[in-house]
Protein backbone atom coordinates (compact mmCIF):
# COMPACT_ATOMS: atom_id res chain seq x y z
CA UNK A 1 0.00 0.00 0.00
CA UNK A 2 2.44 2.63 0.90
CA UNK A 3 4.46 1.94 -2.61
CA UNK A 4 1.40 2.13 -4.39
CA UNK A 5 0.68 5.84 -2.40
CA UNK A 6 4.35 6.80 -3.20
CA UNK A 7 3.78 5.76 -6.93
CA UNK A 8 0.98 7.93 -6.85
CA UNK A 9 2.69 10.83 -5.40
CA UNK A 10 5.72 10.86 -7.75
CA UNK A 11 3.00 10.81 -11.04
CA UNK A 12 1.24 13.99 -8.89
CA UNK A 13 4.28 15.88 -9.03
CA UNK A 14 5.65 14.80 -12.33
CA UNK A 15 2.44 16.01 -13.35
CA UNK A 16 2.14 19.80 -11.81
CA UNK A 17 5.88 19.84 -13.58
CA UNK A 18 4.48 19.39 -16.65
CA UNK A 19 1.77 21.52 -16.81
CA UNK A 20 3.71 24.32 -14.80
CA UNK A 21 2.81 24.75 -11.48
CA UNK A 22 4.69 24.40 -8.46
CA UNK A 23 2.44 22.18 -6.65
CA UNK A 24 0.93 18.51 -7.06
CA UNK A 25 -2.41 18.00 -9.51
CA UNK A 26 -4.02 15.02 -9.59
CA UNK A 27 -6.02 14.01 -12.29
CA UNK A 28 -9.92 13.63 -12.05
CA UNK A 29 -11.20 13.02 -15.33
CA UNK A 30 -9.28 11.58 -18.68
CA UNK A 31 -7.83 14.12 -20.27
CA UNK A 32 -9.28 15.59 -23.54
CA UNK A 33 -6.46 17.05 -26.05
CA UNK A 34 -8.06 19.48 -28.89
CA UNK A 35 -6.30 19.30 -31.60
CA UNK A 36 -6.49 22.36 -33.87
CA UNK A 37 -8.01 22.65 -37.25
CA UNK A 38 -5.15 24.82 -38.63
CA UNK A 39 -1.65 23.47 -37.10
CA UNK A 40 -0.43 26.72 -37.68
CA UNK A 41 3.62 27.51 -38.12
CA UNK A 42 6.61 26.30 -36.27
CA UNK A 43 7.40 29.89 -35.02
CA UNK A 44 4.83 28.79 -32.36
CA UNK A 45 7.03 27.51 -30.84
CA UNK A 46 8.64 28.94 -27.94
CA UNK A 47 12.28 27.40 -28.60
CA UNK A 48 11.69 28.41 -31.98
CA UNK A 49 10.51 32.11 -31.36
CA UNK A 50 13.64 32.16 -28.54
CA UNK A 51 16.12 31.57 -31.46
CA UNK A 52 13.90 34.63 -33.89
CA UNK A 53 14.70 36.77 -30.80
CA UNK A 54 18.65 35.33 -30.46
CA UNK A 55 18.96 36.25 -34.59
CA UNK A 56 17.44 39.30 -34.44
CA UNK A 57 19.67 40.56 -31.65
CA UNK A 58 22.82 39.37 -33.85
CA UNK A 59 21.36 41.67 -37.18
CA UNK A 60 21.33 44.21 -34.83
CA UNK A 61 24.62 44.16 -33.05
CA UNK A 62 26.04 43.07 -36.60
CA UNK A 63 24.06 46.06 -38.14
CA UNK A 64 25.68 48.75 -36.03
CA UNK A 65 29.33 47.79 -36.69
CA UNK A 66 29.79 50.82 -38.99
CA UNK A 67 29.25 52.73 -35.13
CA UNK A 68 32.54 51.90 -34.28
CA UNK A 69 34.35 54.14 -36.36
CA UNK A 70 32.36 57.14 -35.50
CA UNK A 71 34.24 59.47 -33.42
CA UNK A 72 34.08 59.76 -29.68
CA UNK A 73 33.84 62.82 -27.40
CA UNK A 74 34.14 62.92 -23.44
CA UNK A 75 33.94 65.27 -21.26
CA UNK A 76 35.72 65.43 -17.76
CA UNK A 77 34.79 67.30 -14.95
CA UNK A 78 37.54 67.70 -11.94
CA UNK A 79 36.86 69.99 -8.64
CA UNK A 80 39.76 70.71 -6.00
CA UNK A 81 39.02 71.67 -2.39
CA UNK A 82 41.90 72.49 -0.37
CA UNK A 83 41.94 72.97 3.07
CA UNK A 84 43.63 75.12 4.85
CA UNK A 85 43.75 77.14 1.36
CA UNK A 86 47.35 77.70 0.54
CA UNK A 87 49.10 81.51 0.08
CA UNK A 88 48.89 81.39 -3.94
CA UNK A 89 45.93 78.71 -3.98
CA UNK A 90 42.26 78.89 -3.56
CA UNK A 91 40.47 76.98 -1.29
CA UNK A 92 38.22 75.47 -4.33
CA UNK A 93 38.77 74.95 -7.72
CA UNK A 94 37.60 73.04 -10.81
CA UNK A 95 39.34 71.97 -14.08
CA UNK A 96 37.16 70.73 -17.04
CA UNK A 97 38.04 69.28 -19.96
CA UNK A 98 36.58 67.99 -23.55
CA UNK A 99 38.74 65.36 -25.08
CA UNK A 100 37.59 64.23 -28.90
CA UNK A 101 38.78 61.41 -30.23
CA UNK A 102 38.67 60.00 -34.06
CA UNK A 103 39.81 56.44 -34.38
CA UNK A 104 42.33 56.19 -37.36
CA UNK A 105 44.15 52.79 -37.24
CA UNK A 106 43.44 49.94 -35.04
CA UNK A 107 45.66 47.12 -36.37
CA UNK A 108 42.39 45.39 -37.83
CA UNK A 109 40.98 45.01 -34.79
CA UNK A 110 36.94 46.52 -35.78
CA UNK A 111 37.34 44.54 -38.72
CA UNK A 112 38.08 41.75 -36.74
CA UNK A 113 35.09 42.45 -34.25
CA UNK A 114 32.64 42.88 -37.32
CA UNK A 115 33.70 39.44 -38.83
CA UNK A 116 32.96 37.83 -35.53
CA UNK A 117 29.56 39.42 -35.33
CA UNK A 118 29.12 38.32 -39.16
CA UNK A 119 30.24 34.52 -37.73
CA UNK A 120 27.89 34.26 -34.89
CA UNK A 121 24.70 35.84 -36.80
CA UNK A 122 25.34 33.25 -39.48
CA UNK A 123 26.04 30.42 -37.00
CA UNK A 124 22.45 31.11 -35.19
CA UNK A 125 20.82 31.34 -38.53
CA UNK A 126 21.76 27.82 -39.63
CA UNK A 127 20.78 26.94 -35.89
CA UNK A 128 17.45 28.30 -36.14
CA UNK A 129 17.13 26.86 -39.99
CA UNK A 130 17.64 23.38 -38.69
CA UNK A 131 15.55 23.95 -35.46
CA UNK A 132 12.87 25.07 -37.85
CA UNK A 133 13.64 21.89 -39.83
CA UNK A 134 13.26 19.23 -37.12
CA UNK A 135 10.13 21.09 -35.80
CA UNK A 136 8.56 20.32 -38.99
CA UNK A 137 9.54 16.79 -39.41
CA UNK A 138 8.21 16.75 -35.09
CA UNK A 139 4.72 17.68 -36.42
CA UNK A 140 4.56 16.13 -39.56
CA UNK A 141 5.80 12.74 -37.10
CA UNK A 142 3.15 13.57 -34.76
CA UNK A 143 0.62 14.27 -36.98
CA UNK A 144 0.62 10.80 -39.12
CA UNK A 145 0.86 9.23 -35.49
CA UNK A 146 -2.52 10.59 -34.51
CA UNK A 147 -4.03 9.42 -37.77
CA UNK A 148 -3.21 6.24 -37.53
CA UNK A 149 -3.88 5.85 -33.60
CA UNK A 150 -7.01 7.08 -34.43
CA UNK A 151 -7.80 4.80 -37.34
CA UNK A 152 -6.36 1.72 -34.83
CA UNK A 153 -8.99 3.35 -32.01
CA UNK A 154 -11.88 3.32 -34.35
CA UNK A 155 -11.45 -0.53 -35.63
CA UNK A 156 -10.54 -1.43 -31.79
CA UNK A 157 -14.10 0.37 -30.45
CA UNK A 158 -16.01 -1.64 -33.29
CA UNK A 159 -14.30 -5.34 -32.25
CA UNK A 160 -15.30 -4.66 -28.50
CA UNK A 161 -18.98 -3.86 -29.56
CA UNK A 162 -18.86 -6.95 -32.00
CA UNK A 163 -17.40 -8.57 -29.11
CA UNK A 164 -20.23 -7.51 -26.53
CA UNK A 165 -22.60 -9.02 -29.43
CA UNK A 166 -21.68 -12.11 -29.14
CA UNK A 167 -21.75 -12.14 -25.61
CA UNK A 168 -25.25 -11.32 -25.68
CA UNK A 169 -25.91 -14.10 -28.60
CA UNK A 170 -24.69 -16.42 -26.37
CA UNK A 171 -25.93 -15.85 -23.34
CA UNK A 172 -29.26 -15.76 -24.71
CA UNK A 173 -28.44 -19.41 -26.38
CA UNK A 174 -27.15 -20.29 -22.73
CA UNK A 175 -30.32 -19.28 -21.56
CA UNK A 176 -32.56 -21.16 -23.97
CA UNK A 177 -30.58 -23.98 -23.99
CA UNK A 178 -28.55 -24.38 -27.19
CA UNK A 179 -25.13 -23.55 -25.46
CA UNK A 180 -23.11 -24.06 -22.28
CA UNK A 181 -21.67 -21.60 -19.38
CA UNK A 182 -18.24 -22.77 -20.72
CA UNK A 183 -19.45 -21.03 -24.30
CA UNK A 184 -21.00 -17.91 -22.30
CA UNK A 185 -17.86 -17.71 -20.19
CA UNK A 186 -15.43 -17.99 -23.14
CA UNK A 187 -17.30 -14.72 -24.57
CA UNK A 188 -17.11 -12.94 -21.96
CA UNK A 189 -13.45 -13.55 -21.71
CA UNK A 190 -12.66 -12.44 -25.12
CA UNK A 191 -14.67 -9.13 -24.63
CA UNK A 192 -12.82 -8.44 -22.15
CA UNK A 193 -9.79 -8.92 -23.89
CA UNK A 194 -11.09 -6.83 -26.93
CA UNK A 195 -11.85 -4.25 -24.78
CA UNK A 196 -8.80 -4.07 -22.88
CA UNK A 197 -6.99 -3.88 -26.37
CA UNK A 198 -9.19 -1.04 -27.26
CA UNK A 199 -8.95 1.08 -23.63
CA UNK A 200 -5.19 0.49 -24.78
CA UNK A 201 -5.71 1.85 -28.40
CA UNK A 202 -7.48 4.78 -26.59
CA UNK A 203 -4.32 5.52 -24.26
CA UNK A 204 -1.97 5.13 -27.48
CA UNK A 205 -4.16 8.11 -29.13
CA UNK A 206 -4.17 10.54 -26.39
CA UNK A 207 -0.45 10.14 -26.33
CA UNK A 208 -0.25 11.10 -29.86
CA UNK A 209 -2.43 13.65 -29.51
CA UNK A 210 -0.33 14.46 -26.34
CA UNK A 211 2.87 14.09 -28.24
CA UNK A 212 1.49 16.38 -31.71
CA UNK A 213 0.16 19.30 -29.60
CA UNK A 214 3.96 19.36 -28.04
CA UNK A 215 5.20 19.70 -31.23
CA UNK A 216 3.09 22.69 -32.02
CA UNK A 217 3.90 24.26 -29.31
CA UNK A 218 0.39 24.61 -27.30
CA UNK A 219 1.11 22.49 -24.71
CA UNK A 220 1.11 23.09 -21.85
CA UNK A 221 -1.33 25.95 -22.69
CA UNK A 222 0.26 29.08 -22.53
CA UNK A 223 -2.59 32.01 -21.48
Amino acid sequence: MSEALLAIQLSQEALGVLVGVDRPVDAVDYPVFNIPDELGRVTNRTDIQLLIAREAAAQRVFSDSWKDRLPSLNAVFTPTLLEPPGLFADAFSWRAQVLFAVPLYDSGFRSGEKAQRLADLNSIKFERTNAEREAASQIRTARDAVASTTRAFTAAQLAADRANQVVMITDVAFREGANTNIEVLDAQRQARDVETQSAIAEDLLKRAQLDLLIALGRFPATP
